[in-house]
């Protein structure tokens, strides 16, 4: 394919397209960061008969790093690290200079030597938007968003060092209006600036520092790029035109999105603006979430990313209509989740580049023939910025595993192409995602976890917990078994003692992990299996932080229900993405108090933003609220499973959300963090132990896990978790050290119940066939009774009983619990630090195993130095 398209460009007389050069071969890929050791005996086959494949053995030695999306990182050319989070790209001084746009400064790299040169930080509460850098047409000044509401500028001088310029206020008042992309035009005096809050895009008198224009445009204007005559503007509006009368519609940032039956975004859109006269003359339909946009050298051809289109929309300049679309998928008949996001266009136009943050790659794709890119680049952890200069392909990698930024010499060599897209295909698992679509195959016996979709399961009826931010040791630290360490367990089995049953009869998992930190990612790994480069590098005030409202959030797959109710599979939700309000009651001690004494004197109502959501779930059983008690919610379940039981029926798939093991502050009224983590794990208990209690239970599945580990300490990784597996079909008392993670369990769920697995991600996770045995042991669970009153009280804040926590106390004034995880980075280790006081007092705080490290991997034997992390050098 390399060849051909090197001879075709000969034989025409086209230039042939510049490519980059590969990284050294890769060896066999080996990957589970852990090795079980009671597996050494045993055939290594699954439960259709097969050898594992390599998540289950050996050591990463290759130099690459396995994240916990389970890619493995190997970027290709020179990396380097900056400050932040790279958003936006572009050369300046005839391409002499790198300049980056990341989420805490602007960087400058000399593009030969890939050298910092400077970087200039964003003012305090302050930082960059997810997308929007410009270079005057001399490159001598840069034009670069905020998150809030200003356009700033800069200088670049010979020696590539920035000095200040301008900074321009694009709102009219004090509400933030987000600024996304810009452009440069009218001889460097005008800048259009996309306003995505405002949904407008402003024009910038750029020596005058003020707005002259602001032009209605669609919602959530995001890139800008300007015709080389100057005279044009194109728009990408990520959530498509305006809402239309009739249209099903949810909220982003305070505007109504047309939306689907999923709740995903129904439309995309471009806006053509004269710039003579500041006004839209053409509307332009895309697939849906359009992101960043390319001109063609000549001008007549604007290239659109669609994010969840896993495509590239061609727009005929001159006609302003579409002309085409280019494939972003490795290959056209993968599933969803490519999850397109940067697109440059090589300077001869033979080729477009497009940063694929579902597969850690950089496409290169010809426009003349766009159905799958013809070759991939691999980049260094979820690329989602991509410019091209005369000599190199440069990437920023928005989570920046292998290095957040990357310069690949370009190449026309097709041997030197092969084995780039060999390097990517082997990091983002081509031949996982190709067995995983497989057909299903016929006259295949029944196991619990069927090897393809289709082919039947044991299991007819799975339960799918959702708790919140533990890690491993932080619970199972004192398991007494597999890689655990007692030292770190701040919620032992006398604060778990049902949990600590369900690991010892069951199974226990000690190479699971959450593919996120936070718990608006951590939502979307639970149930959509990725999350979407708008979350990513999005932040408040344009995107909320809840997950569950913020339409413009959710991934064109949709959610693990979706795919279930499309395969006939019937769905039951309890409390996932609900936020109740409080109708009567403020305090959990209002509410414990209601429910011990059943008497009604406290109340909510559930809310959910997501339609589909509001139609399939319980509306007694409430979601996100501190003040309500778990055994609030066990009650619930346990009335709804009663009437299952009389109508002798059970839906396919359950969703159930326990939200309070994350704890709450030191709030006078609220209970301890032990007695938090009681409450939930005695629900747990107590479900788990009805369900085992029902008909159903003989061929019935319960996965348990967390939606991110975002507070405590682990000695193996800050991303490391637990995972539980309940079932008749489940292994009993056994330790299972293979690679697993949150897609794992999508993945697994899909093959259960007969679900093409919902996009990329999850088909290339491995299943969990490993937890389960052919045999059923149908006993039941015994629930434990809680081991620490549930009510036990925090003590007065104005006296603390450790010296430690009446440090941090001042700190918890300006934390927000009203929604998952609202804490920046500095209030999670405040939080972390808290609990840690609160039952260990004055006890040393391990910081250093508390973030997203690595540290035990090296004391395990392995090469890899870090699973998600940067490399610890201790080590």
């Amino acid at each position: 394919m390399y060849a051909a398209l090197a001879l075709t460009c000969l034989l025409t007389g086209l230039p042939q397209p510049q490519l980059p050069t590969e990284p050294p071969p890769l060896p066999k890929d080996k990957r589970a960061p852990v090795e079980d050791p009671n597996q050494k005996d045993r055939e290594r086959v699954d439960g259709a008969g097969r050898p594992f494949d390599d998540w289950s053995l050996g050591r990463v030695g290759d130099g690459s790093r396995l994240a916990v999306t389970g890619q493995l990182m190997r970027a290709a050319g020179t990396v380097l690290n900056v400050k932040g989070s790279p958003r936006s790209l572009a050369l300046a001084r005839s391409d002499r200079y790198l300049v980056a746009k990341s989420s805490a400064a602007v960087a400058v790299v000399d593009a030969a030597t890939f050298k910092l040169v400077t970087e200039l930080p964003f003012p305090d509460k302050d930082g960059g938007s997810m997308s929007g850098l410009a270079v005057s047409a001399a490159g001598t000044t840069v034009y670069y968003t905020g998150r809030h509401s200003t356009l700033y500028s800069a200088a670049v001088g010979e020696d590539g060092r920035l000095t200040p310029g301008p900074a321009i206020t694009l709102a009219t008042g004090t509400r933030p209006v987000y600024p996304l992309g810009v452009a440069v035009f009218g001889g460097d005096k005008f800048a259009a600036v996309a306003l995505s809050i405002d949904n407008q895009v402003a024009i910038v008198d750029l020596a005058a520092g003020k707005v002259t224009a602001r032009i209605d445009v669609g919602v959530c204007p995001y890139g800008v790029a300007v015709t080389p005559d100057q005279k044009t503007a194109f728009v990408s509006n990520f959530g498509g035109p305006r809402a239309k009368p009739g249209d099903r519609t949810e909220k982003s940032a305070g505007t109504e999105v047309a939306v689907d039956e999923r709740s995903v975004a129904l439309r995309g859109s471009v806006s053509v603006i004269d710039l003579a006269t500041s006004t839209v003359v053409a509307t332009i339909d895309t697939r849906i979430h359009p992101e960043a946009l390319a001109v063609s050298p000549d001008g007549k051809t604007v290239y659109v990313v669609d994010a969840s289109g896993d495509g590239v929309t061609v727009i005929d300049a001159a006609q302003r209509k579409v002309v085409g679309t280019l494939g972003t998928r490795p290959r056209a008949d993968l599933p969803y989740g490519s999850l397109s996001s940067g697109i440059a266009v090589g300077r001869d136009g033979a080729t477009v580049y497009v940063a694929n943050a579902g597969n850690n790659a950089v496409a290169l794709i010809d426009p003349r023939r766009g159905e799958a890119p013809f070759a991939m680049i691999p980049a260094g952890g979820f690329p989602a910025a991509v410019c091209v200069g005369e000599r190199a392909v440069f990437i920023g990698n928005a989570e920046g595993y292998g290095g957040d930024l990357q310069r690949v010499p370009l190449t026309a060599d097709p041997a030197e192409l092969k084995k780039l897209t060999e390097t990517a295909e082997h990091g983002y698992h081509l031949p996982d995602i190709m067995r995983a679509v497989e057909r299903q195959r016929t006259g295949v016996k029944p196991v619990p976890v069927p090897r393809n979709p289709g082919e039947p399961s044991t299991l007819r009826h799975v339960v799918y917990v959702i708790k919140e931010n533990k890690k491993f040791d932080q619970v199972l630290g004192d398991i007494g078994k597999g890689r655990c360490e007692p030292k770190f367990c701040e919620f032992p089995r006398a604060v778990t003692p049902n949990t600590h049953a369900l690991a010892d009869q069951f199974v226990v998992l000690d190479n699971y992990y959450c593919c996120s930190g936070n718990s608006a990612n951590g939502h979307q790994w639970a149930v959509q299996g990725l999350v979407t480069p708008y979350r990513v590098k999005g932040e408040a005030p344009r995107v909320a932080y809840d997950f569950g409202a913020d339409a413009l959030t959710y991934a064109g797959c949709g959610f693990i229900w979706d795919h279930a109710i499309r395969a006939g599979v019937s769905f039951r939700n309890f409390g996932e993405m609900d936020y109740p309000r409080l109708t009567k009651g403020k305090t959990w001690k209002d509410f414990y108090q209601a429910w011990k004494a059943r008497d009604g004197s406290a109340q909510f109502e559930c809310h959910y933003q997501l339609d589909v959501l509001r139609k399939y779930s319980d509306p007694r059983y409430p979601g996100w609220q501190m003040s309500i008690p778990d055994q609030v919610r066990a009650d619930v379940f346990l009335t709804a499973l009663a009437e299952f039981e009389k109508a002798g029926q059970m839906p396919g798939l359950t969703i159930v959300y326990l939200p309070n093991d994350h704890t709450e502050g030191p709030k006078k009224d609220h209970p301890t963090p032990r007695a938090y983590v009681a409450d939930n794990d005695l629900a747990t208990g107590r479900i788990v132990e009805a369900l085992s209690k029902t008909k159903f239970w003989k061929d019935m599945v319960v996965f348990v896990n967390e939606d991110d580990p975002q507070t405590g300490a682990d000695h193996v990784s800050g991303y490391r978790s637990l995972c539980l597996v309940a079932s008749p079909y489940a292994r009993r008392g056994a330790l299972v050290s293979r690679f697993y993670n949150q897609a794992s369990v999508l993945h697994t769920i899909c093959n259960i119940l007969g679900v093409p697995p919902m996009n990329q991600t999850v088909a290339a996770a491995p299943l969990m066939d490993e937890c389960f045995t052919p045999t059923p042991d149908p006993r039941p669970f015994a629930c434990l009774p809680a081991g620490v009153p549930l009510d036990e009280m925090n003590p007065d804040p104005k006296d603390p009983k450790a010296k430690s926590i009446r440090d941090l106390m001042p700190q918890f004034r300006a934390m927000d619990f009203s929604r998952p995880d609202r804490l920046t980075p500095a209030q999670q280790d405040v939080f972390s630090r808290y609990v840690w006081s609160m039952l260990r007092s004055d006890a040393p705080f391990p910081a250093e195993y508390a973030g997203p490290h690595g540290k035990g991997l090296k004391a395990l034997g392995l090469s890899l130095e870090s699973i998600g992390a940067e490399p610890d050098d201790d080590d």
